[in-house]
C-alpha cells in the first residue's frame, strides 16, 4: 500500500511540474506591420530565429530610411526592389542589436522591407524616413557661417576641407557648414552627389565620425602621400565612404548618389583631392 502511495505522489508531482512548466512557456511573436504615415513597425517578443516578416516603405527622391531600435537579440533588415520577387539582390542591409538608430540611402522608390530574426529577439524596430542629411542627432547640429567659427563651437584646432577646390564633378562650393560638440561637418553638394565631409574628435564614435552605418560590399584601403584610409563603397575602387584618424582627430567623407545612382562612389583621384585639402 505504502509503495502504491508513493507511485500515485510521484506522478501527481511529476503531472504538477509539466502543468508548471507548460505555464510558463512564452510565446514566440514577429510582426511587421506598414503604416498609413509611411512608416514600419516590426515587432518581437520572444522571436526564435528564422522568424521573418515584411512591410513596404516609401522613398522621396530628397529622403533616406532611418532605423530606430531597442531590441534584445539581433534581427536584420532587408531592402529589396519589388520587382525581385525572389528577393535574390539586397539594394541594402542593416542589422539591430540594442538601442541606437541608424541610417541608410539608396534611391528613391518604393521598396519591399523584409525582416529576419539571427538571434532571439524582444523588442521594437521603427522604420521611417527623413531628409537626406539629417543624421542621428540632427537636432544638436548648430550652423556656422564659417569653418572657423564651426571649428570653435565644437572645440577643434581647425576646420579646413578644400572649399573651391576642383575634383572631377566640378567645383566643391560649400552649402552649409555644421558643428556639434566635438565634430564639424561642411555639405558640398556637386552635380547630382551629396558630398559631406567631416572633421571630429577621434574619442567620438570609435573614430568613425561619418554618422554612416551602411553595410557595403566592398572595403580596402587607400595610401594616400603615406597616409593610410579606410574605403567602403558597392562598386570596385568607388568609395561612397572613406574614413581614417590622425592623432587626436578622426575625418570622413561620405557621397551619396542623388541621380538615381545608388551605388554611387568617389573615384581614388577625388578621393585623393578631398583627403589632401582637409585639415
Amino acid at each position: 500500500m505504502k509503495r502504491y502511495l508513493a507511485l500515485v505522489m510521484a506522478l501527481l508531482l511529476t503531472t504538477a511540474v509539466m502543468i508548471t512548466g507548460c505555464g510558463n512557456l512564452e510565446k514566440s511573436v514577429f510582426g511587421s506591420e506598414t503604416n498609413d504615415d509611411n512608416t514600419v513597425d516590426v515587432t518581437a517578443t520572444n522571436a526564435s530565429e528564422e522568424s521573418e516578416a515584411n512591410g513596404l516603405i516609401k522613398v522621396a527622391e530628397d529622403e533616406e530610411i532611418v532605423i530606430d531600435y531597442d531590441l534584445e537579440g539581433e534581427i536584420e533588415i532587408r531592402f529589396y526592389d519589388p520587382s525581385d520577387s525572389e528577393h535574390a539582390e539586397p539594394l541594402s542591409e542593416f542589422t539591430c542589436s540594442g538601442t541606437d538608430q541608424g541610417i541608410v540611402g539608396f534611391g528613391a522608390g518604393e521598396f519591399d522591407v523584409f525582416s529576419k530574426v539571427t538571434k532571439k529577439a524582444t523588442g521594437t524596430i521603427r522604420i521611417s524616413t527623413q531628409k537626406i542629411g539629417e543624421e542621428p542627432g540632427s537636432d544638436k547640429w548648430t550652423e556656422a557661417k564659417t569653418a572657423e567659427e564651426a571649428a570653435k563651437g565644437a572645440g577643434l584646432d581647425m576646420f579646413e576641407y578644400g572649399d573651391g577646390s576642383e575634383i572631377s564633378l566640378g567645383k566643391l562650393q560649400t552649402e552649409k557648414i555644421e558643428y556639434m560638440d566635438g565634430i564639424c561637418r561642411a555639405d558640398i553638394p556637386v552635380a547630382a552627389v551629396d558630398i559631406k565631409i567631416y572633421k571630429g574628435l577621434a574619442k567620438e564614435n570609435d573614430g568613425d565620425v561619418s554618422f554612416d552605418e551602411n553595410k557595403y560590399k566592398r572595403e580596402w584601403t587607400q595610401n594616400i602621400k603615406g597616409l593610410e584610409v579606410q574605403c567602403f563603397g558597392n562598386r570596385s575602387a568607388e568609395a561612397t565612404k572613406v574614413i581614417w584618424t590622425v592623432d587626436d582627430y578622426s575625418y570622413a567623407i561620405t557621397a551619396y548618389g542623388m541621380g538615381g545612382d545608388d551605388d554611387f562612389g568617389l573615384s581614388p583621384d577625388d578621393v585623393s583631392s578631398i583627403v589632401n585639402a582637409i585639415q
